[in-house]
C-alpha cells in the first residue's frame, strides 16, 4: 500500500498570500504615482497662475479652482482602477495643500523656477502618500486592538 505524502502547503495558502502581497504592492505603487501626478499637476497650474501677475486674491481663486478641477478629472479617470473614494479623497487633500506651498513661497518673496515647482509637487505627492500609509497602519492597529479585545 502506498502512503500519501503530506503536503507542505495548505491548499495553496502561500501562493494566495504571495498574490495578495503582489497585488497590494501594485496598488500602492499606483496610489503613490497617482498622488505624485496630482501634486505635480496642481503645483504646475498654481505656478503658471502666479506668473500671470494678477492680484493675490484672484491668483489664489483661479489657481485653486483650476487645480481642483484638474484633480477631479484625474481622480475620475483612475477611479475604475484605484477606486473612487480611495483616489478622490487623498488627491483632493494633495491638490489643496501642495499648491499652497508655492503660494506661501511666492508670498514670502521666493520666485520658483518651473522645475523647482514641479519638484515641490512631486515631493509633496510622495509625502502625502507616506502620510496616508502611516494613517492606514495606525487605523489598522486600532481596529485590530478593538476587535481582538471583544
Amino acid at each position: 500500500m502506498e502512503k500519501d505524502t503530506v503536503p507542505t502547503k495548505q491548499d495553496g495558502s502561500d501562493d494566495l498570500a504571495a498574490t495578495a502581497r503582489f497585488r497590494a504592492l501594485i496598488f500602492n505603487c499606483g496610489d503613490c504615482l497617482f498622488l505624485i501626478v496630482v501634486g505635480v499637476t496642481a503645483t504646475w497650474i498654481m505656478h503658471l497662475v502666479h506668473h500671470l501677475g494678477w492680484h493675490v486674491v484672484f491668483t489664489l481663486l483661479a489657481g485653486m479652482t483650476v487645480a481642483m478641477f484638474v484633480q477631479m478629472l484625474l481622480a475620475r479617470a483612475v477611479a475604475p482602477v484605484l477606486g473612487s473614494i480611495e483616489s478622490m479623497v487623498p488627491s483632493m487633500v494633495a491638490a489643496m495643500i501642495i499648491p499652497m506651498m508655492v503660494c506661501l513661497l511666492e508670498l514670502a518673496g521666493v520666485s520658483l523656477s518651473s522645475s523647482s515647482a514641479l519638484m515641490i509637487g512631486a515631493l509633496g505627492g510622495g509625502v502625502i502618500f507616506i502620510l496616508l500609509r502611516l494613517y492606514a497602519i495606525r487605523c489598522r492597529k486600532c481596529l485590530c486592538a478593538e476587535y481582538n479585545a471583544r
